[in-house]
């Protein structure tokens, strides 16, 4: 028979322990859930420029006494404070967006981080505008007769420039117009007589275009953009009285002699006309000048508004450019021959018209235009190419209008 006292005893005693073994687990789990945890990030301060991105990752940090353990988080929440300056999605990547400061605050399993984003842009240090001849960073002058037009560009530093749009804009189209062309330059059209003023801007820089409108001589002949004469210069102050004439012989240099009257005849009677350069232009029609090289390489050349074409006019050869919305036309009689530079002697082959760009005013040498139709059986010039010649030959002078 079972002793019931005694199987009592033995039945409280198994339940007290395993009371006791219940209470020891809890307390474990308890020191466990006690211990102190944080939010964790990769970074707290993070600079970035506009545009680029950057991922942060978070973690639950626990401290237990004498070590600290990273664990994976169990749920993290990303917000920005400022997202018109830096944006985080769920995942914890950062986007830049502007210039500026934002906070991206982390609440990762109930505890907060957060991570002070700073971001910059690469600024536009220079900004230039050209013509292909003269460019600056400042103010630019634009001189056109009404019709004419000219050519510009833009370009800036550094090339990885954070904001690299360009603005064109124009003050007054009613003296001039502002078009965008297909070789990626903006064109300056003359309208009326007047001023105005073309801005063109990139980040914090700014470049000037004054533009001044001015009306043509009559007789001036819209080629390329550039007011030509019709005529080349024959003795100083004069046009010839022909297109298809060649004119009087000019030299930048020393006085080799050749005849004043006929420059077709060899003489050695020291009467040429010959200037140095820089005073040339007063021998020159008033109200117009030698044009630049740049002026000859821009306009003289076949273009959709340009037709260029070999041809003989009252016996003569030479090259004519029409204008093909007006159908006006220059010729340029192109196998005068040229000057000799050491004495004088008129020698055949193709002519050669002088430009204003003397390469400095100690050198023996010019840039010229040159038209040369020397071997005009084997092949057709359809174009104005410009070498460089000696000052002291002489060469024949074709003028653009002053503005």
């Amino acid at each position: 028979m079972v002793n019931i006292k005694f199987l009592s005893f033995w039945l409280l005693l198994v339940a007290g322990m395993v009371t006791i073994g219940i209470n020891s687990c809890k307390k474990e789990d308890n020191n466990e859930t006690e211990f102190e945890s944080s939010a964790w990030l990769n970074t707290t301060k993070l600079g970035i420029r506009v545009g680029n991105d950057y991922e942060l990752k978070a973690a639950l940090v626990i401290n237990k006494g004498d070590r600290t353990e990273k664990v994976a988080a169990k749920h993290v929440t990303w917000t920005s404070n400022n997202e018109s300056v830096a944006t985080v999605n769920s995942q914890g990547k950062v986007v830049a967006v502007a210039a500026g400061t934002a906070i991206i605050t982390a609440e990762v399993d109930g505890k907060i981080k957060t991570c002070t984003v700073t971001v910059s842009i690469v600024a536009i240090s220079n900004l230039t505008v050209s013509d292909g001849r003269t460019s600056s960073d400042g103010i630019i002058s634009c001189r056109l007769a009404v019709g004419g037009y000219g050519s510009y560009f833009a370009y800036f530093e550094p090339s990885n420039a954070t904001y690299q749009t360009v603005t064109w804009t124009i003050e007054d189209e009613n003296v001039a117009t502002l078009s965008f062309n297909e070789d990626n330059k903006y064109r300056i059209t003359g309208v009326a007589v007047g001023e105005t003023r073309v801005i063109v801007s990139a980040g914090e820089k700014t470049v000037i275009i004054n533009v001044v409108v001015r009306k043509a001589p009559e007789e001036g002949i819209l080629i390329g953009g550039i007011v030509w004469a019709p005529c080349n210069i024959d003795a100083p102050g004069t046009f010839t009285e022909n297109p298809e004439d060649a004119g009087m012989f000019y030299q930048f240099g020393d006085n080799v002699g050749w005849s004043a009257t006929d420059p077709m005849i060899n003489s050695n009677d020291k009467k040429s006309w010959y200037y140095y350069v820089g005073s040339i232009q007063s021998r020159l029609v008033p109200g117009w000048r030698l044009p630049t090289k740049y002026e000859v390489e821009r306009s003289l050349y076949p273009s959709e508004e340009t037709a260029c074409e070999k041809t003989t006019v009252n016996g003569v050869e030479g090259v004519k450019f029409t204008n093909k919305i007006t159908g006006k036309f220059i010729f340029f009689p192109a196998k005068t021959g040229i000057r000799s530079w050491y004495d004088g002697r008129l020698s055949s082959g193709g002519s050669t018209y002088w430009t204003s760009d003397a390469m400095n005013s100690g050198d023996d040498y010019i840039p010229a235009i040159g038209f040369s139709f020397y071997y005009a059986s084997y092949y057709d010039i359809y174009y104005a190419s410009t070498s460089t010649y000696r000052k002291q030959y002489g060469f024949l002078c074709r003028c653009v209008a002053s503005l």
